[in-house]
């Protein structure tokens, strides 16, 4: 994603990104990189060690216990397989504020921003298909029964991260080292930044939470009206706070990213720049704690691992 530290000159701001540090960071002197760096670092570094533990634990429930491989939880085991590998991107961004500048290469920036970017477009897709996974269950209980099992499941996941890897091809090709040695998003000229922008608006966040917001809508309707047995009501309420979290996080950031593409806003301090850049992270160590108490089956298999039963 762009940057929404936006200067004056397009030509100074063009290689700017979300996830990196402000160019004039790498001019400060060497106190200030020992003492505020190494606080963000810190604080990254607790960050992803939290995600990588918790969607490491939603991954080894749903793997080891047989039980838990329906057809939604093989959904939630690719949200928390994406929100892995974005802990492994916190922890790259982690050593870039470190080192004032992207160590690891290009080939790894271009990693980076791909994985970063598919994360972010899978999320919200992988909670377009549970919400109308639910809808036709209810709707088309005999049909979800017989043809949308587990299999499918993982097959409809296979597809879409594959699609999503695609929606990344933009990124792949502009992302790379600038002169500086920051790992960033080079567009080639102000169209480019504005086009992508919009083109994550619609595809990351529009489109899928309207559909997100008709299926709930259809599917609570129907659920009050009739008695479906085959549906939990609460399995309703889960995927729409999962959704409300996610729009929570990420609505301020696309706000922001369309105002820098399109406007010139005034530059944040850097402390306000890295806890907005922190955000998207944090939904990733909020997940599992939603997962943990609001799924049913997720709560009695951890209560049987924590409370040794």
């Amino acid at each position: 994603m762009d940057s929404f530290i936006i200067e004056d000159d397009y030509n100074e701001t063009a290689n700017l990104s979300f996830f990196d540090y402000p160019d004039n960071f790498t001019e400060v002197d060497a106190g200030l990189i020992d003492t505020e760096n190494s606080k963000l670092f810190i604080l990254f570094l607790v960050v992803s060690a939290l995600g990588l533990i918790a969607n490491a634990l939603i991954l080894y429930v749903v793997l080891r216990y047989r039980q838990m491989r329906t057809t939604p939880n093989i959904y939630v085991f690719s949200l928390a397989l994406g929100d892995l590998l974005y802990m492994l991107c916190l922890l790259l961004f982690a050593l870039e504020i470190a080192y004032t500048r992207w160590p690891m290469g290009e080939h790894l920036c271009k990693v980076f921003w791909v994985v970063s970017t598919m994360v972010a477009f899978s999320s919200i897709y992988f909670l377009t298909i549970m919400s109308v996974g639910i809808c036709v269950q209810v709707h088309f209980p005999i049909f979800y029964s017989k043809r949308l099992g587990p299999k499918v499941a993982i097959g409809i996941s296979i597809c879409v991260w594959l699609f999503c890897l695609l929606l990344g091809i933009p990124i792949y090709i502009f992302s790379g080292l600038n002169d500086t040695d920051s790992c960033k998003i080079n567009w080639p000229n102000p169209f480019w930044s504005v086009t992508f922008t919009a083109y994550q608006i619609v595809l990351a966040f529009g489109v899928p939470l309207i559909i997100i917001g008709i299926c709930l809508i259809l599917t609570a309707c129907t659920t009050k009206c009739y008695a479906h047995e085959g549906v939990d009501k609460t399995n309703i309420i889960f995927l729409a706070l999962l959704t409300l979290v996610f729009v929570i996080i990420w609505l301020p950031i696309y706000v922001l990213e369309m105002m820098a593409v399109t406007t010139n806003l005034v530059v944040f301090s850097e402390e306000v720049y890295y806890i907005i850049s922190l955000l998207p992270y944090c939904k990733c160590c909020i997940y599992p704690i939603m997962y943990g108490t609001l799924s049913s089956s997720f709560r009695e298999i951890f209560r049987s691992i924590f409370c040794c039963r």
